[in-house]
């Protein structure tokens, strides 16, 4: 391993032209130290690490590289496709500061670009991997065990450490956003919520301080603000369709079974049937009971000790779920 070879370089008599610092080692004898030219420049003969050291500082201040890093940095933070004066301020700050990072940064998060409100209400959206843990700490979940959040990071098509090309996983909404990709989210949320993903456990109750809504209405609005603490401006529009799901969730297991189906038809994939959570002929519990009275049945998945996580009231954990699934919390 590297660390054999390290040692071994370290007992070579005189070791000329080696560097080695930690874990890092320049081998004079596999370099070639002819003469050559890398972005238009010579890089004279005779030379050993200085020929990488050289390079390596001219392709850190190549205008294109301050521009490829702000635009990436733009995607990330911004939106897919980002204005392109945020990109050149970003990429001459860049540049100013000869590669600071912090005042790259810096000066992306002071962009009026950043803030602005179609970019706060952008189509930037999470990533499955996001998109578990972002549920997670919105809930303020005790996370025991992560095979079960796992498992749901690769139903949503993010595998963990499977993704082969060395870019990383895409950073785009179009890599995320399809028929079969949205269904598996929304039942991710209902799942979560009503406590069906092993290994978490939380309190719903706890979010809002113990006090119970009143109603199906009351309890979205409420839950809603926890869960999105700084989108209360983008919300009144977006809760008016979940007001109808969280209403009349028979009717939401139709249209999410019939958009498995079409999903599975155009895909050609196996998308779980989202009527397995409303199933009344299921040896499971109720996803929720009726109203909001006190009488409504909390229920518990698993064996005490398991790590599985006890549900909450059915429907409080109805509401949840929906607003995990909905397009608001789907958005970084």
């Amino acid at each position: 391993d590297l660390a054999d070879r390290l040692a071994r370089v370290r007992r070579l008599p005189g070791r000329a032209g080696f560097v080695i610092e930690e874990d890092f080692l320049f081998r004079a004898d596999v370099h070639d130290a002819d003469p050559k030219r890398v972005l238009g420049r010579m890089l004279p003969r005779g030379r050993g690490i200085e020929d990488g050291v050289d390079v390596l500082d001219r392709l850190a201040a190549h205008p294109a590289t301050a521009r490829h890093l702000a635009h990436k940095l733009a995607v990330r933070f911004v939106a897919d496709a980002p204005p392109s004066d945020l990109v050149d301020d970003v990429a001459a700050a860049f540049r100013r500061t000869q590669g600071d990072l912090r005042a790259t940064v810096r000066t992306l998060a002071h962009h009026p670009a950043f803030w602005h409100r179609d970019t706060v209400r952008s189509a930037k959206i999470k990533t499955p991997f996001e998109l578990v843990t972002s549920a997670a700490r919105a809930l303020d979940a005790d996370v025991r065990a992560t095979h079960g959040l796992a498992d749901w990071t690769a139903r949503m098509g993010q595998r963990l450490y499977a993704w082969e090309a060395p870019t990383g996983w895409p950073d785009r909404a179009d890599a995320w956003v399809n028929a079969g990709a949205l269904l598996q989210r929304m039942n991710f949320g209902l799942s979560f919520a009503a406590g069906r993903v092993l290994g978490v456990r939380f309190d719903l109750a706890a979010l809002l301080d113990g006090r119970e809504p009143a109603s199906r209405d009351e309890a979205l609005d409420r839950y809603a603000a926890q869960l999105m603490p700084a989108r209360e401006a983008a919300l009144s529009d977006a809760l008016a369709p979940l007001r109808r799901l969280v209403h009349a969730p028979a009717k939401m297991a139709e249209a999410l079974d019939a958009q498995a189906g079409a999903a599975t038809a155009a895909d050609g994939d196996n998308n779980p049937r989202a009527v397995d959570f409303f199933d009344d002929d299921s040896d499971e519990p109720p996803l929720f009971a009726d109203g909001f009275d006190g009488e409504e049945h909390a229920h518990a998945r698993g064996r005490p000790g398991d790590g599985t996580v006890r549900a909450e009231s059915g429907a409080a954990a109805h509401v949840v779920g929906v607003l995990l699934g909905s397009p608001p919390f789907q958005r970084r």
